[in-house]
């Protein structure tokens, strides 16, 4: 008799923590696979690469509150500045859109596994950077 309350007993715990582990939700953002930790590896400005060191540049991508949409939070630092804003991403088109500071700006993006590459056209110039993720 003590076995059989025991042996439910134990089946009803398990039974319970399945039900209570929240499996992990599929969003369109995690599909995307922006969602991370970048690090630049490249910049190249009209063509002609910036030979400065890239050390210490980082971008991630946060997904917010709100799953159904495309869009989150983006932090970025390197040395001497940190910026916060608001992304969104257009996949259909590759645009990311970044909205910080008073400032909003467009990018064409490419993400193919670790890399991303993003293009965007900065007062005439047109700049090109390479990320990985970290």
């Amino acid at each position: 008799m003590f076995t059989r309350i025991l042996f439910t007993g134990l089946l009803c715990i398990g039974i319970l923590s399945c039900l209570s582990e929240e499996e992990e939700v599929l969003t369109a953002l995690k599909i995307s696979g922006i969602l991370d930790r970048w690090e630049i590896q490249s910049r190249i400005v009209n063509n002609i690469a910036d030979l400065t060191a890239h050390c210490c540049v980082f971008i991630e991508f946060i997904e917010d509150d709100n799953e159904t949409d495309l869009r989150g939070i983006f932090e970025s630092e390197g040395p001497g500045f940190q910026t916060d804003g608001i992304f969104t991403i257009f996949p259909q088109d590759s645009i990311l859109f970044l909205e910080f500071e008073n400032m909003q700006r467009a990018y064409l993006y490419k993400l193919e596994g670790e890399l991303l590459e993003l293009k965007f056209d900065d007062q005439g110039f047109i700049v090109e950077e390479e990320y990985v993720r970290r």
